[in-house]
């Protein structure tokens, strides 16, 4: 006894449904050289698009009726694309959920800064030069540090600032890497979890829904630390092992106690997140990798990392700790390989 709506009228073969559709809102989006490439935060997977489909993505930024009229006011100026072009585009970017059907009307999305007008976009005579946009970053806020390592790139240490620039300047860095598409932003030092500002910038890059990584020596592990690194939600941490004992460790980061509470530390950070160890390779520490990855087994990691020392920092000051390129080639690599398939660990 009632009217039906469009949509019923619509499934029982009456009057055809309106459809806007709008740019999947839920999908991050970056330009490139080629085009574009979208993808939705804690999921993997990317999407990748040509100029003529980033266009047409961009042009549904808004919500768009889902008739095409080329002769529309303005439509053909801002989307020169053929209708029977511009029409298989749109159902392929539909099928892949880049295009969303959407409330009639809805106009609260706004552009990102690094989306450039349609018009712009196509009128130009060649694709922008091909610059290699980063997938992720690294920011240095502060090299403050309770360890002296050998091999430190940024002379960390316990006398070192613990901020040069101001919270705020960092969280204005972090918004534009967002803008211009990073994915990750990993916070190095120094220490990282010695520095309270450390978690106001973590907690930023958080909510901007971007991957985050840290590394920390693990020296200092306070249950407040758990309690933040919880609520962050951070795994995996990186913890610095430079090696399978004492000796070598502790001489290496300059620190006598150094081996003992980071293992301690390890332990502890076991118990909220994936624990990553990641190793700095020189000729002191080389063949101690097998008895690291051994000792990282038995307390329950699964995943290394083993990058040589770079000449740089205070690395640039022991030449002979680095390694030559026969050394990197021929024996890191390969034991690299090694050590992943006899301990069924990632490295």
């Amino acid at each position: 006894d009632r009217v039906a709506t469009r949509a019923e009228r619509s499934s029982m073969g009456g009057e055809p449904r309106s459809v806007t559709l709008v740019l999947n809102p839920s999908l991050r989006f970056r330009q490139e050289h080629f085009g574009s490439l979208l993808w939705e935060p804690g999921r993997s997977g990317i999407i990748r698009l040509d100029a003529e489909s980033t266009a047409i993505a961009l042009f549904h930024l808004y919500p768009r009726a889902a008739e095409f009229t080329p002769a529309a006011p303005g439509l053909h100026e801002h989307l020169p694309i053929p209708p029977e072009r511009y029409l298989a585009i749109r159902e392929s970017l539909t099928r892949e959920s880049v295009l969303v059907e959407t409330t009639e009307g809805s106009t609260e999305r706004k552009p990102r800064s690094d989306l450039h007008c349609v018009d712009r976009y196509l009128r130009a005579t060649r694709p922008p030069s091909a610059l290699a946009k980063p997938f992720w970053v690294h920011i240095q806020p502060f090299t403050f540090c309770n360890q002296r390592c050998i091999h430190c790139y940024c002379d960390g240490s316990p006398s070192a600032p613990r901020f040069a620039l101001s919270v705020e300047t960092w969280k204005t860095i972090i918004a534009k890497l967002d803008d211009y598409g990073i994915m990750d932003i990993y916070i190095t030092g120094g220490e990282t979890l010695l520095v309270e500002e450390f978690f106001v910038l973590a907690q930023d890059i958080r909510q901007r829904q971007l991957g985050i990584g840290i590394s920390t020596n693990a020296m200092v592990i306070r249950d407040s630390t758990l309690a933040k690194l919880t609520e962050l939600r951070l795994s995996p941490l990186q913890v610095s092992l430079d090696g399978a004992t004492a000796n070598t460790h502790d001489n290496i980061r300059r620190v006598d106690g150094a081996f003992r509470r980071t293992m301690d530390g390890l332990d502890r950070l076991h118990t909220v997140s994936t624990v990553v160890i990641n190793t700095v390779v020189n000729k002191r520490n080389i063949d101690e990798l097998e008895a690291i990855v051994a000792l990282g087994v038995s307390r329950g990691c699964s995943h290394f990392k083993f990058f040589p020392q770079k000449a740089t920092g205070r690395g640039g000051h022991q030449p002979l700790l680095l390694l030559t390129d026969d050394e990197i080639g021929l024996v890191l690599i390969p034991q690299c390989f090694e050590l992943a398939q006899r301990f069924n660990v990632s490295v």
